[in-house]
């Protein structure tokens, strides 16, 4: 009857969860650093208050500075992280494989070019619609 019960019955469950309590963690330190430790000579740029050293094979400070880590849910079953380069405006997508113990790229993208898209893949009414509705003072209702 001693029994010690265990709140994950799979691995898999509690190692993910470990994965993104870490992507929380490390965006909660980025989000400090960057806000409370900056000296921003231009308004709504910030810098950092100390560099951190390029060694060969590193990369620069704006790089680190410019990049979000968001934990993800990718799937019923499946976690995983998006890392997003602010400045590059790149994204990638990795998943977290438990049986494996390891983290795999799922998808990279440069999605500079989709902000620029004004109406893209929109069930109607589309933006165009909705402005026409607007401007001749139709009600809008839902579909």
């Amino acid at each position: 009857m001693n029994q010690k019960r265990s709140y994950f019955g799979n691995s898999s469950i509690a190692s993910a969860l470990w994965l993104i309590g870490l992507g929380i963690t490390i965006n909660a330190v980025v989000f400090f650093w960057t806000h409370f430790k900056s000296n921003s000579a231009k308004a709504g740029n910030v810098v950092m208050a100390a560099a951190i050293p390029n060694a060969p094979g590193s990369h620069n400070a704006g790089e680190l500075r410019s990049v979000r880590v968001v934990p993800t849910q990718i799937s019923a079953t499946r976690w995983g992280v998006v890392l997003v380069n602010m400045r590059t405006h790149v994204m990638a997508v990795y998943r977290f494989v438990g049986s494996q113990s390891r983290i795999q790229l799922m998808a990279s993208r440069d999605f500079r070019s989709d902000l620029q898209l004004k109406d893209f893949n929109n069930l109607p009414p589309t933006p165009a619609q909705v402005k026409t509705m607007v401007s001749a003072g139709k009600a809008l209702t839902r579909p």
